[in-house]
């Protein structure tokens, strides 16, 4: 097979993936005058992903598989679609590998290949995380990191995740200050909204929003006095 190689959506000219699930740094980006091999990771739960960064962004884990199904299969077809390993192996990130499902057709598939057995009862996502885990996946969260980069890293989802942070789930684990409310994928917390008040008066909400990782929307909001009332 001819290996074909795409930019990564968002990325181009910095990131470029191939249909064999290759991923590289582009020549002639910042630092980088030749093409440049990455080597993934792996993450607890055997997905593989890359950080890529450029200057004025946060660095943040993105999934192999979704950036080849982005470059050569397209975006999401809606944000509730996940991608798919059509032969159950995580690793295998070739295009042809990979599809778009809905969460429905997920579950169907793992019927019909029986990947279901692999993650029943103590399988289950929530029941592989330990103590440990769990009491790091809090501290992330403590700390403003996104919540899809965390979820990668422990092969959980997002909505595991609120689930811990709610208590729901290993609500015996101590909690450092959750006193932050969640905006789209990030979190701002009262600190950021009286920083983001005083940037009102110089940038506009679509900058500020860029910097703090959110909507300009989001911070609209703020400023007509939608949200975040009690912060003066």
């Amino acid at each position: 097979m001819v290996e074909i190689w795409k930019p990564v959506l968002g990325w181009e000219g910095y990131y470029s993936v191939s249909n064999m699930g290759r991923v590289k740094r582009d020549a002639g980006s910042p630092r980088c005058k030749t093409d440049r091999l990455l080597l993934p990771r792996m993450t607890n739960y055997n997905y593989l992903v890359f950080a890529p960064v450029r200057k004025g962004t946060t660095q943040k884990a993105m999934c192999v598989h979704r950036a080849v199904l982005e470059s050569f299969i397209g975006p999401a077809p809606t944000e509730l679609h996940q991608g798919n390993h059509k032969n159950g192996n995580k690793i295998d990130n070739r295009a042809e590998n990979l599809e778009w499902v809905t969460r429905s057709e997920n579950i169907a598939h793992a019927y019909r290949t029986g990947l279901h057995r692999r993650y029943a009862g103590s399988n289950a996502s929530a029941a592989k995380l330990n103590e440990e885990q769990v009491a790091e996946i809090l501290r992330k969260i403590a700390a403003r990191e996104y919540r899809r980069d965390i979820a990668v890293e422990f092969g959980i989802s997002t909505k595991m995740i609120d689930e811990i942070v709610q208590g729901n789930h290993w609500r015996h684990v101590p909690r450092p200050d959750m006193s932050m409310k969640r905006m789209g994928r990030h979190i701002l917390t009262e600190s950021d909204v009286r920083e983001i008040r005083v940037m009102l008066k110089s940038m506009t909400c679509r900058e500020i929003g860029e910097r703090f990782g959110v909507t300009g929307p989001t911070i609209w909001h703020i400023k007509s006095g939608r949200t975040w009332t009690h912060i003066k």
